[in-house]
């Protein structure tokens, strides 16, 4: 007669990757799921920030022709002036070089997330242009230089910006 207690062996090498194996294919599940929520969530807010710079710029400027003289200065204005955005990096607005329009820029993108800002249709129905920049810097008297470029490319600082253009008739 055998010992019963030498038939208990317990689990098995098997038994133990297997558990193993679908514990890995849940938490890789739910890493994507995070990161799926972050990404809206930074978009989200994007949107938010850049709608209430978009509104804050016009109600500054509001019975007035063209945003001329508006410089990174106004955001102090409108309550985004050391507002990062949720990237990491800045918002830049000033005029654009036709005075009738103007510019709000978001930095510290990957080139990645600058061309998928790039692609995508802007809230008010594809507002303004959109295009790839590096090398934003804030001068002194608070205007911006930046170089726009039809492709996102990394800057000085190994990170793209989105340079996106909105007129003055549409609406945010």
């Amino acid at each position: 007669m055998r010992n019963k207690k030498n038939q208990e062996s317990g689990r098995s090498m098997i038994e133990m990757v297997g558990v193993l194996a679908v514990m890995g294919l849940i938490t890789a599940g739910a890493f994507a799921l995070i990161s799926s929520a972050i990404s809206s969530q930074k978009l989200s807010t994007l949107d938010d920030d850049v709608g209430a710079i978009v509104s804050g710029v016009r109600l500054l400027y509001n019975g007035q022709d063209t945003f001329k003289g508006l410089t990174n200065k106004a955001l102090g204005l409108i309550g985004y002036a050391n507002v990062k955005n949720p990237y990491g990096g800045h918002y830049y607005i000033q005029a654009d070089t036709n005075q009738a329009r103007f510019v709000v820029i978001v930095d510290h993108l990957t080139v990645g997330e600058c061309n998928s800002l790039k692609q995508r249709k802007w809230p008010g129905g594809n507002v303004g242009k959109a295009a790839g920049t590096n090398n934003v810097e804030l001068l002194d008297d608070g205007t911006i230089e930046y170089s726009a470029r039809d492709r996102c490319a990394k800057g000085d600082d190994d990170y793209a910006a989105i340079k996106i253009v909105y007129d003055r008739n549409q609406e945010h």
